[in-house]
């Protein structure tokens, strides 16, 4: 994945060997909305465009390597497998005794 100002490109492996190619153009939050390049703003939406770029980025890679196998993934299990890493600390500081 890369990104510019102005366009976001992802490239992907296929298992056959070939190279699957997605460009599409880009537009900042901050770009769109001058409030947000404020510093205490700037950080944190900065941070969830890079979450959800990269995300969207993971999504279009495990489409490209299923799609040989005639499957796709719904939203429901690409939220589970990237939801149950992040909610296991959570789960295990709930059922584990303090010592």
């Amino acid at each position: 994945m890369m990104r510019s100002p102005q366009a976001l490109a992802i490239a992907v492996r296929l298992p056959n060997g070939e190279v699957l190619l997605k460009d599409e153009p880009y537009s900042s939050l901050t770009a769109r909305y001058p409030l947000l390049k404020r510093p205490f703003f700037r950080g944190p939406v900065i941070l969830i465009e890079a979450l959800v770029t990269g995300i969207r980025a993971l999504s279009f890679s495990a489409q490209a390597a299923l799609e040989e196998e005639e499957t796709s993934l719904g939203w429901g299990s690409i939220a589970l497998t990237m939801g149950g890493p992040f909610s296991w600390p959570f789960f295990s500081s709930a059922f584990c005794p303090t010592i």
